[in-house]
């Protein structure tokens, strides 16, 4: 399942809250799109990605602080 609509700045079947973006356990195929930028946290276990492209994380450069 791929995402690609954003609910208030959050991904479909995502949950956001402050800088957290939560999209475990939602039956992904591929890392979900338009992921807001201020984004510090990205939840994605238990879904099932199984290849990421390299440029899916572009623009994401608060992740990991």
């Amino acid at each position: 399942m791929a995402c690609t609509v954003t609910v208030n700045g959050c991904p479909t079947l995502c949950r956001c809250s402050d800088t957290y973006v939560n999209c475990m356990s939602r039956s992904f195929t591929t890392v979900p799109s338009n992921i807001p930028s201020s984004t510090t946290k990205l939840y994605l276990h238990r879904n099932s990605i199984t290849q990421i492209d390299a440029n899916a994380f572009d623009g994401l450069s608060a992740l990991g602080r």
